[in-house]
C-alpha cells in the first residue's frame, strides 16, 4: 500500500503530493509481479491515525510505504519508508531534496526505490520510458488530477480540462495529461474526441518504446470502442493490449485485460471462452491477493453462469462478489451486484424482489453520477413494470432511460429502448405511436448489426402493428429469421403465434412457460403465472384445447 503522501507545506500545495502518489500507485502497480491498494481503498481508512499492521490487514498487504512532501520555495524536502508488516521492520527509510526543475522526476525515482527494494523484477527497459517533462506543465496536470479526484459536479470537469489543457499547451509531450483528458471525454460519452487524444497518447509512447503507456492507450482505445458498441474492434486492441502486458509481465493488468474480454466474448454468446478468459483472470487476482478484482471478476463469472441458464450457480457467484465488495465498501461494485441481482431474481420468476435490487442499484448509479449505469438500471426497472401489466409506470422508466442514451450515444440502448416503448404503445393500443418507435428500433439495429434473434424481436412487433393497422408485411423475413435464431423464448414464440397465427408457436410458448414455473417453488408459481404475458398465453392455450 502506497499512502498519499503527507503534504508539510502550505496547503495550497496539496495538490502536490496527492498527485504523485496517485502516478507512483499506478507505475509501481504496472511494474510486474506485485499488487499495489487502490488509491480509493486507501482513502476509505484513517491512514493517517492507524497503525502499520491495521492498514495492512484491511488492505490485505504486506508493505506499507508512507512519505511527506514540503515545498519550500523551489525545493522539494522528501521522505520515504516502507515498513514490513509481516518482519514488523522498516525496510526502506530516505530523507533527500529535489528541485522545482525536477518535478517532474520525483515520482520516478520514488517507483525505482519501491521496487528495488522489494526486489520487483522489471521486464521493460524503463530508459526508454524516460521524457523530459516541463515541470509547469506537470504542475498544471497534478492541479487537475488532484482536482477530479476531488470532483463534486459536472461543472468541474470544465475547470480540469482547462487545467490538462493547459499542461500540454505548454508540453505537447507530456502523454499523462494527454490521456487525463482523455478519460474526461470517455465517462460523459464524447467519444471521438476521447478516440483522438487516446490515439495521439499511443503514438507518443510507441515513439519511446514506453511498453506500460502502449497498453495503457491500447486499453482505453478499446474501451471507447466497446462502449461506441463496436464490440469486434474493442476485442481487436484488448488482445493487443494482452500480448504487451504478457511481454512486459505486468500481472494486474493482464488480470483486467483477461476479464474485459471476457466481457466481450460473454457480449457475444460465446460463453465458454467467456468463462475460460474470466476464470484466468481471477487466477491472477488470487495471485495478487487482489479482494477488489477478485469481487469484479466473481460477479463476471456468475454473470456467464446466468446466461447459460444456471441461476442457482449465479447465484452463488453473485453472492460472493457482494460479500467482498461490502468488505471493501465498494459503492460502484455494489451497485453492479444489485443489478446482477435484479435480472437474475426477474428470471426466476421473483419481479418484487427483482425490481427492490434494481432500485437499489439505481440509487447508487445516480449518486455517482454513473449515465450508463443509471440507463441500464431505468430500462431494466421499466422492463420489471412491463411484465407486471403496469405500463405507464413502465413507460415512464423506458423513456428516462432513453433519454440518457441518447445523451451518452448508447446505440444498443437506444435500439432496445426504441423496442420497448413501442411495445407498451402496442399494448396501450396506440398503434401509430408503436409503428414510429419501432421502426426506429429497427433502423438503429440494422445499423450496429445485431444479431437474428434481437432482429426478429422487433421485426415481430413491428409486423403485428402492421396487421392491426391493416398493413402488409413480409411473412418470408420472420421465416428466415426463425431459421436463423438458436433459441426463441416464451413471450416470443407467443407473438408470433398472434402474428402468423401457428398453433405450434402458442404450443411452445405455453411449454416453456410451464417448464419455467415448474422450477419455482408454489408460492412464487402462482404469483409468476398470473402475470399479464402469462396469463394471456395460458388463456389463449386453453382456448384452442376446449
Amino acid at each position: 500500500a502506497i499512502l498519499p503522501f503527507e503534504n508539510k507545506g502550505a496547503e495550497a500545495d496539496e495538490f502536490y503530493a496527492y498527485g504523485i502518489s496517485s502516478d507512483l500507485i499506478t507505475d509501481v502497480t504496472g511494474a510486474g509481479m506485485i499488487r499495489v491498494a487502490s488509491l480509493s481503498d486507501v482513502e476509505k481508512l484513517d491512514y493517517k491515525n492507524i497503525k502499520n499492521s491495521e492498514l495492512a490487514k484491511d488492505l490485505f498487504v504486506r508493505y506499507v510505504a508512507k512519505g511527506t512532501l514540503w515545498k519550500m520555495d523551489t525545493m522539494f524536502q522528501l521522505s520515504m519508508e516502507i515498513f514490513d508488516t509481516k518482519e514488523s521492520k522498516v525496510v526502506y527509510n530516505k530523507r533527500w531534496q529535489t528541485a522545482w526543475k525536477d518535478l517532474a522526476t520525483i515520482k520516478d525515482d520514488l517507483s525505482d526505490n519501491i521496487l528495488e527494494t522489494l526486489e520487483i523484477e522489471i521486464l521493460q527497459d524503463s530508459e526508454n520510458q524516460i521524457v523530459e517533462s516541463n515541470p509547469e506543465a506537470y504542475e498544471y496536470y497534478l492541479r487537475a488530477k488532484h482536482k477530479y479526484a476531488k470532483r463534486e459536479n459536472i461543472d468541474d470537469i470544465e475547470l480540469i480540462r482547462g487545467l490538462l489543457n493547459k499542461a500540454i499547451e505548454i508540453d505537447e509531450n507530456l502523454i499523462l495529461a494527454i490521456t487525463a483528458l482523455a478519460i474526461t471525454y470517455t465517462e460523459v460519452g464524447e467519444y471521438d474526441k476521447a478516440m483522438e487524444l487516446n490515439n495521439a497518447a499511443l503514438k507518443q509512447s510507441e515513439e519511446i518504446g514506453d511498453k506500460g503507456g502502449i497498453g495503457q492507450s491500447l486499453i482505453n482505445i478499446g474501451n471507447v470502442y466497446y462502449y461506441k458498441n463496436e464490440i469486434e474492434m474493442s476485442l481487436d486492441y484488448f488482445y493487443k493490449t494482452l500480448a504487451v502486458f504478457e511481454e512486459i509481465g505486468a500481472k494486474a493488468g493482464m488480470g483486467l485485460i483477461l476479464n474485459n474480454i471476457g466481457v466481450i466474448n460473454s457480449h457475444r454468446g460465446d460463453l465458454d471462452k467467456a468463462l475460460d478468459y474470466h476464470e484466468r483472470s481471477l487466477a491472477i487476482k488470487d495471485e495478487l491477493g487482489d479482494k477488489r478484482g477478485i469481487g469484479n471478476s466473481l460477479g463476471n463469472i456468475g454473470l456467464v453462469y446466468e446466461k447459460k441458464g444456471d441461476l442457482n450457480d449465479a447465484l452463488n457467484y453473485y453472492e460472493r462478489s457482494l460479500a467482498i465488495r461490502d468488505e471493501l465498501g465498494d459503492k460502484r461494485g455494489i451497485g453492479t451486484v444489485f443489478a446482477n441481482l435484479g435480472a437474475l431474481h426477474w428470471k426466476k420468476g421473483d419481479l418484487n424482489s427483482a425490481l427492490d435490487y434494481l432500485n437499489q442499484g439505481l440509487k447508487i448509479d445516480t449518486e455517482l453520477g454513473d449515465k450508463r449505469g443509471m440507463s441500464l438500471s431505468l430500462s431494466s426497472i421499466g422492463i420489471g413494470h412491463w411484465y407486471k401489466g403496469e405500463l405507464n409506470k413502465a413507460l415512464d422508466y423506458y423513456e428516462r432511460s432513453l433519454a440518457i442514451q441518447e445523451e451518452i450515444d448508447d446505440k444498443n440502448g437506444m435500439a432496445e429502448n426504441h423496442n420497448n416503448i413501442g411495445n407498451v404503445y402496442h399494448n396501450k393500443g396506440n398503434y401509430e405511436m408503436a409503428l414510429k418507435y419501432l421502426e426506429n428500433s429497427l433502423s438503429i439495429q440494422k445499423e450496429i448489426d445485431v444479431s437474428a434473434e434481437v432482429l426478429l424481436v422487433t421485426i415481430t412487433s413491428l409486423y403485428l402493428t402492421y396487421k392491426h393497422l391493416g398493413k402488409d408485411y413480409d411473412e418470408n423475413e420472420i421465416n428466415n429469421l426463425i431459421k436463423k435464431s438458436q433459441k426463441i423464448k416464451y413471450e416470443l414464440n407467443f407473438r408470433l403465434y398472434e402474428l402468423l397465427e401457428d398453433k405450434s408457436y402458442l404450443e411452445n410458448a405455453h411449454t416453456q412457460l410451464q417448464n419455467k414455473a415448474d422450477e419455482m417453488d408454489h408460492e412464487m408459481k402462482d404469483k409468476f403465472l398470473n402475470y399479464p404475458i402469462q396469463k394471456q398465453i395460458i388463456e389463449a392455450w386453453q382456448k384452442i384445447q376446449s
